[in-house]
This record gives structure tokens, sequence and C-alpha cells, in this order.
């Protein structure tokens, strides 16, 4: 939502083609092989949000941990300085994953849940030569699978028995770069990433009264294909970074799904999907989005153990 790292922040989320360090995991794997020493960076990331449909919507402070790390990998002869290692984690404080069905009717956004995720990316980056840098990685999302048992024990009361487990649901990142002198053009592709929970309620003897089972599922989080592309440019202490990110957003399927699925067929064994189909929850209708990015830093070493940027984006 506001870019992996401080500096991809600050710099209006680019980095396909000038992300430096463990932002590159996210940002273009291609150019974690840029690094030359080992690197662990932990910080802090908080954020509150003002968001209205109409009237303000009340939505929890994003509050969470930052962990990164690169390792180049010390081979020698011709792969020297070639190959290098990521990792990227984010933790919110409070919770391990969010999902949240809402009335139809109810307005919300999906911007500030997406933020309340446990994610783990990882990656690699190899220096091709002669300018070109390929990479590749994953992200990886918290999501939740159980069930929940209604049953009538031995003395008659009715009881619950409730199963709930943590799964990881992945998506690939692959990048790549090319550079001469002071340019560098850069490309990432980011595969769908969708956090899915399902709890299926089972009710069973309860005499006469027969439920059946209901799937109590959606979509707790979603990250859209993504394709950015980025032309970046340093002029001594300067970097200019430009680009263009395409989300295909119009795949999402929307937060809830079906409660009651109905079978393939009927007693008689004839199919009844067409049946069924009104209990398929409607498609938001969303429609792919283009977001222009434009990001600049400058350099400062006031001391030769001081170095501070600038950064706006």
């Amino acid at each position: 939502i506001l870019g992996f790292g401080p500096r991809s922040s600050a710099m209006g989320q680019t980095g396909a083609a000038d992300a430096e360090g463990y932002e590159a995991v996210y940002s273009n794997p291609a150019l974690l092989s840029r690094a030359r020493a080992r690197q662990l960076t932990v910080g802090y990331v908080g954020a509150a949000f003002d968001l209205r449909a109409g009237s303000r919507l009340s939505y929890d402070a994003l509050h969470g941990s930052v962990i990164g790390a690169t390792l180049p990998i010390p081979f020698g002869g011709v792969l020297k300085d070639r190959i290098a290692l990521g990792l990227g984690f984010f933790t919110p404080f409070e919770r391990v994953v969010r999902g949240r069905i809402l009335y139809p009717e109810t307005p919300q956004f999906l911007l500030a849940d997406r933020t309340q995720s446990v994610a783990v990316q990882a990656g690699i980056g190899v220096d091709l030569g002669h300018g070109f840098r390929v990479g590749g990685g994953f992200a990886a999302l918290a999501a939740l699978s159980g069930s929940v048992l209604v049953a009538t024990d031995a003395t008659g009361r009715i009881g619950t028995v409730v199963e709930d487990t943590l799964v990881a649901s992945y998506g690939p990142i692959v990048g790549a770069s090319w550079e001469r002198g002071n340019n560098r053009v850069g490309a990432t592709f980011r595969g769908e990433l969708v956090g899915r929970f399902n709890v299926v309620i089972t009710v069973r003897d309860l005499g006469d009264i027969v439920v059946p089972p209901l799937n109590i599922s959606g979509v707790a989080q979603y990250d859209p294909h993504q394709l950015a592309l980025e032309y970046a440019r340093t002029q001594g202490p300067y970097r200019l970074a430009a680009g263009a990110t395409y989300k295909r957003w119009s795949a999402y399927p929307g937060p809830p799904e079906a409660t009651v699925r109905c079978p393939l067929q009927d007693a008689t064994g004839q199919p009844i999907l067409e049946r069924c189909a009104a209990l398929v929850p409607e498609s938001p209708g969303y429609s792919d989005t283009l977001s222009l990015r434009v990001g600049a830093e400058r350099a400062f070493t006031p001391t030769p153990v001081l170095a501070l940027s600038a950064r706006a984006g």
C-alpha cells in the first residue's frame, strides 16, 4: 500500500529501476545483485487513515515492524559480486491477518485492511554482465482455514468444536534491469497474491433440524497482477526515477464468497448449476488501474561518518 521500505515509500513507490538493499526484494529482485555487503535493517512503520465515503469511515491505524536483510553470495571467479539474496518481513503488532465481510450496502475501503497482515518476501538477484540483471522471488501472505462442528453430545447438550489453521498463499515476483552509464531501466512483474479465509460450519445430530454446511469464507487480502516499468538517472548526488505501474484490479472477485454451496447434481443426478447461480456473490466490477510515479533523492555527506538523504515522490 505504502511501498516496501522507507526509501521506496518516500520516493512515491518507485524502485523498479532504482531500488537499494532489501527493498529490491519487492521493487525489483534483479537489483539485489548490486549488494556488496551483508546488511540487516530493523524498523518501525506507522500510518493513520482518514478515509471518507460520504462520511468518515473508521479504520485502525497501522503499527508494524519491518525487517530486511541482504546477503551477497561469496562466490569466486566469474561469479564474484554477481549473486545476492534478499529477505523482507512486515509484521503488524496486533494481529496476524484481518479479514472482514461487511453487508453489501455498507461502504468500505480495501486500503486500510490490506495493511493488516503478516507479509514475507524473499528473492535472488543475478548480474549477467554488460549491464543486464535478472532476479526472482516470491511474496507470501497469511491466510486462514478451519472448521466449526456443532453437534449434540452424549448428555444431550449442544457443543462446538473449533479448528483453525494458519496457512500461507504465495505470489511470484520477477524483475530485470539494464544500465548504461548513469541511466538504468527496470521492469517488475508481481503475480496475483490472494489471502483467503474459509471456515466451514457443520451442524449434526440436532434431531429434525437440518442445516446445510455453511461456508464463512472470502478474500481477506488481495494484491492484483502488477507490471511496473521505470527509468532512473543518477547525476552526482542527485537521483531521479519515473515510471508507471499497471494493476489488474478487474480480476478482483470481491470480499465475500457463497455461504451455502450447492451440490453439482440433485437427487436424480441432474445438474443444478443454473438454479444455484443466484447464490454466487456478484463481482464488484473493478477496473484496471495505471499509476504514474516519480521520485527524487538528494544525498548529503556533511562529515565522513554521517550520510543524509532528502527524498520526495
